[in-house]
């Protein structure tokens, strides 16, 4: 199996390591948890470079226009039907796209292909799932169309097919062990893959510490394994950079 590597670097001032004892380690949330809780709040965006264009930022679903409403409510409704008591809309942030096109740059049209005119935030809290805290994005164009969302269309809009975390842990471990993997380190994160549209929970296996000049680096090996099934297991090799001195 091909493996991927997953980079992210984390400027900090300090040096903690899953190398040191325990008392000094720097924890990831929830360590040894199969759980994710991701801060959503009022006023956050996808979008790059958006504090350079004017936006107006709503705090109820009912400030935005009859049209963005009812789809947005269509869309939650039936594609996270079993979730309705648990999901609440944060926010929404409306841009000036006519600001955006007379300052737009050779980065943002390379990384942006389409910007949203709407850009809609929800959160879905289910602790029995081990979701503490889950924000759901859902980006509308200018002529209500949507063009993003982050949360599968297909097959997860019931809870009762999602997997108990205990059960994706036994899981994550047997499968780890298996491919020899150090173990005694791991933490937890909920993704939406787009390109599969599915919704996955990645653990990821602290391995070794590697130190540089500058910081040091934490390698993962990260299991990949879909909410609702065990059929398809993935893996990839996950690091994280941390820069010192800042």
């Amino acid at each position: 199996m091909k493996n991927t590597i997953l980079i992210i670097t984390l400027i900090a001032v300090y040096t903690l390591t899953f190398g040191q004892s325990k008392s000094e380690m720097f924890f990831p949330h929830a360590l040894n948890k199969i759980e994710v809780d991701n801060a959503c709040f009022f006023g956050m965006t996808n979008f790059l470079n958006y504090s350079t264009y004017e936006k107006i930022s709503l705090d109820s679903l009912n400030q935005l226009p009859a049209r963005i409403q009812s789809k947005a409510r269509m869309i939650i409704n039936s594609t996270m039907t079993g979730f309705l008591s648990r999901v609440n809309f944060i926010g929404a942030n409306v841009f000036d796209l006519d600001s955006w096109q007379k300052e737009d740059t050779v980065s943002e049209i390379e990384f942006n292909p389409a910007v949203p005119k709407y850009e809609l935030h929800f959160q879905l809290c289910d602790t029995l799932l081990g979701i503490r805290s889950y924000c759901v994005n859902l980006d509308f164009d200018q002529y209500g169309q949507v063009i993003n969302y982050s949360w599968p269309t297909d097959s997860y809009s019931l809870s009762e097919k999602f997997i108990k975390p205990e059960k994706i842990k036994k899981k994550a471990l047997e499968y780890a062990k298996r491919r020899k993997y150090r173990t005694k380190y791991f933490f937890s994160e909920l993704t939406y893959d787009k390109t599969l549209n599915s919704l996955c929970w990645y653990v990821s296996f602290w391995q070794k510490t590697t130190y540089q000049r500058n910081g040091h680096t934490e390698k993962f090996k990260t299991i990949i394994i879909d909410v609702t099934s065990f059929k398809h297991i993935r893996e990839c090799v996950t690091e994280f950079k941390t820069i010192s001195g800042y």
